[in-house]
This record gives structure tokens, sequence and C-alpha cells, in this order.
């Protein structure tokens, strides 16, 4: 668990500037394939008009960008960090299946996002976009848009006196859900008669990570370092009855340890191929080690 514990730790000696970039209960999405619609309203959840974030494009000869890569996070749960096929909402940012105004994804995207923002957590901009949303005028507003399912949707809150319109670069709207999330999952926990489980990583008492994060590289897709989910298998049959039995880790720590090691991946990481080479010290980000394969 030492790897683990080090970049638990080193998250938190570094948490002002890993909450901007890389913050907890938070994933993220981009324009590497697609297109991506921002719907602008006001504080009152009125819309304004829209937006997008083009597709990003590569000039074929130089390899230049025409059209900026932009990577976006978007707030979290455990299931739909996991999702493949199964309807599991993101928060506050989703696909137009889930914001269109119809279906049984709607429903459950609106009932999560309304448990949200009526919470002691939300901040105005979270208000806003549930009321919104519950005019069910995602399709009208985006018609000429002519968005597909899967066209990822974002928002920007226009609030007088708020330094920042674009939800998705808003520190304070990430430690919102990552606070109101782990409440929740403190609370279904105690209402189920179950205690707090230890933390393999740091030896406290949490609420345990029952799926923990993917996505830790750009090739390595829907793959998890930590995985014991596996009830058909031989993850842990034959030894325990649950996953549980074998390790349990805290979920929080879960995802502080994941984030440090994206940014690492994604900041300090050297590619060869899919394989990625990097090192790291404990302490600040700003007194880092040299890149391994830099010229010191």
């Amino acid at each position: 668990m030492s790897l683990w514990q080090y970049l638990m730790e080193s998250y938190d000696q570094n948490a002002a500037a890993m909450e901007t970039s890389y913050p907890l209960s938070a994933t993220s999405i981009s324009n590497r394939t697609e297109w991506i619609a921002v719907i602008i309203i006001n504080g009152d959840g009125e819309f304004q008009c829209y937006d997008e974030i083009k597709k990003a494009k590569w000039d074929k000869k130089t390899r230049e960008l025409i059209d900026p890569y932009v990577v976006i996070n978007i707030p979290t749960t455990e299931e739909s960090a996991g999702r493949t096929s199964g309807p599991r909402p993101y928060p506050v940012f989703d696909q137009y299946e889930y914001l269109k105004g119809t279906g049984d994804k709607f429903e459950l995207y609106i009932k999560q996002l309304e448990e949200f923002a009526n919470s002691d957590f939300a901040t105005p901009q979270v208000k806003a976009i549930h009321a919104y949303i519950k005019k069910r005028s995602v399709a009208t507003d985006l018609e000429d848009l002519s968005p597909k399912p899967k066209t990822n949707i974002v928002f920007e809150v226009q609030i007088p006196g708020s330094p920042q319109s674009k939800v998705w670069q808003n520190p304070e709207f990430f430690k919102a859900w990552h606070q109101y999330y782990l409440s929740e999952k403190m609370k279904e926990q105690v209402d189920q008669g179950d205690k707090l489980s230890l933390d393999y990583i740091d030896g406290t008492m949490q609420p345990s990570a029952l799926s923990h994060p993917k996505k830790i590289s750009n090739f390595s897709a829907n793959a998890k370092l930590i995985s014991g989910n596996d009830t058909e298998n031989f993850t842990f049959r034959g030894r325990f009855e649950d996953s549980e039995q074998t390790v349990t880790i805290g979920y929080e720590s879960s995802q502080k340890a994941h984030q440090f090691l994206r940014y690492l991946v994604s900041e300090r990481g050297n590619y060869c191929g899919e394989q990625v080479i990097l090192s790291f010290t404990m302490g600040s980000i700003q007194n880092a080690l040299p890149s391994p394969l830099g010229d010191t």
C-alpha cells in the first residue's frame, strides 16, 4: 500500500493546485472525437444562448492543431464513472440523451440533480442549472445544433459578481459536489446499518469505495488498477465471500490517489507507445523531479 499512500499524501500536500485541475469525485470528457455543446443561462435558470466547443482537428501535414484539444472535468458518482451501456447519469453535465427532457435517462438525471440542488451543499450555479433543466427545454434550445444522443453538454451560468461563468472551471463547484456525495455515501452506509470501513491506505475509518476510477491514461480506457467487483470469476472467490473481506479502501483515499496518478501521467509522464514512464517525489509539485527522459 505504500505507493497508494504516497499518491494520496501527495494529493493532500498539493491540494490547492489539484482541486483546480484534478478535483475529487470527477472524471473528464474531451472534444477529441466529438464537439461539445455549451448551454449558457443566467442565475435564474433562464436560457440565454448556446455555444459549441468544436471537435479537435489536426493539420495532416504539420500535425499542428487547427481547433484546440479541450479536456473538461465533470462531476461523477461511482456508478456513472464506471458506466458502459446502463442508464447511470452524471450529476450535472452529461450527454444529450440524458438532458433532452424525455425518457428514463432524463428522469434519473433530473432526480439526482434535484437532490443535489436542494441540499445544503448546492452552489448558486447548481440551483440555476436545476431551475433550467426542469423546464425540459434543452431539445428546443439546441434544435439548431442538431445534437446527437451522445453529444456532451456543459453549462455556463452568468451570475453578476461571479468570477467564473464556466461551471467546469469553478473549483468551488467541484468541492461542493464532492462534499455532498461523500456525505450521501456516509448517510447511506449508516442507514443500512453498516459501519464505516477501515481504509487500508491511511488507517482511518471511511465510507468504502465500491468502485474505483478508470481512464488513468489516454490509452487505458476502461481499465482499472483496483477492481473487486467480479463475482463470477476468480478475483476473490474461493477464498472470501465478498471483496471487502480481502481489502477495503476508503472512497476519499481512492479518489485522491487516482487523481494524483492522473496528474503524474498527464503532466509528468513520458509516453513510449502505450506505456508511460514517470517519476515523482513526495512534497510540492513546484519542486518536482526532472523528467526521467529529460536532459539534466
